[in-house]
């Protein structure tokens, strides 16, 4: 149980960064007709790190937009531009672009000059008199309490609100090192209120009988070998009396020998002398 709790706050913490991203609206004004690739690279890291792709195809006006869900406050863009395998623009970067509303980027090939959208500037729809005029009446009668909830909106979300990418780390890890320090300290609880081994209590009488238990053992491991070592030094004095004997009749046929040679000698001189 506690090990599926840790698991889901993990879950939780990586899953917010996902809960927290806004709709941001990217519009390129290009070459028309063509193949448009839109790159989304993260602005907090020198190293390029990729957070979103996206490729389609530019209008006879040269058009194409697409949402991006980011979390962040700010991202990168690149822009690659292809039309009949002829690459127009390549890589054209646009930095520090704010999330979370309408971005209007301009990616005009070289030598190339961009054709206007009719009834829209810089992206947006333009607005005639009768439309201001009531848009600038509805900014009038808006209250206070909308003026005030766009406020704690920006508050909560802006690049100092409480969600943003900074705090949301702070916050994060502190979350995190929370979680850590419970699951170790429920651990140890556990270990510590767990029933303790059995401890088996041996009476003095009865660890001094397995002591001289073991001395007994001991005295007959040091009698057999003490055997061992008997029969050891009778077969050395055996081999020694074998090979005395041996090294005694090997004399004797000596001592035979020259008994036999001295004796052919005196018979031999014998018959000389007669």
């Amino acid at each position: 149980m506690k090990k599926s709790c840790v698991v889901f706050l993990f879950v939780l913490l990586l899953a917010m960064p996902l809960m927290m991203a806004v709709s941001t609206e990217v519009k390129i004004k290009t070459a028309p007709f063509s193949e448009v690739q839109m790159v989304v690279y993260d602005a907090g890291i020198e190293v390029f790190t990729l957070l979103e792709r996206y490729i389609g195809n530019s209008d006879k006006y040269g058009d194409i937009s697409h949402d991006f869900d980011i979390a962040d406050d700010i991202f990168h863009l690149k822009v690659f531009v292809k039309r009949d395998g002829e690459t127009l623009v390549s890589g054209e970067k646009f930095l520090d672009n704010p999330s979370g509303g309408f971005v209007y980027l301009e990616a005009a090939p070289k030598n190339f000059e961009l054709i206007p959208t009719p009834g829209f500037e810089n992206g947006t729809a333009i607005v005639n008199e009768t439309n201001a005029a009531e848009v600038n009446k509805t900014e009038v009668n808006e209250t206070e309490d909308d003026k005030v909830s766009k406020t704690i909106g920006f508050s909560v979300f802006g690049e100092q609100g409480i969600l943003s990418k900074k705090h949301f780390y702070y916050v994060g890890g502190f979350l995190f090192l929370i979680i850590i320090i419970g699951f170790v300290a429920a651990s140890i609880k556990h270990k510590m209120n767990s029933s303790p081994r059995n401890i088996k209590v041996k009476k003095l009488s009865e660890m001094q009988e397995e002591r001289k238990e073991n001395l007994e053992d001991k005295g007959e491991d040091i009698k057999d070998y003490k055997q061992v070592i008997e029969d050891a030094e009778r077969k050395i004095a055996e081999a020694q009396a074998d090979i005395k004997k041996i090294k005694n009749n090997e004399k004797i046929k000596e001592m035979k020998k020259k008994i036999e040679d001295d004796e052919s000698e005196l018979n031999r001189l014998k018959e000389g002398r007669d």
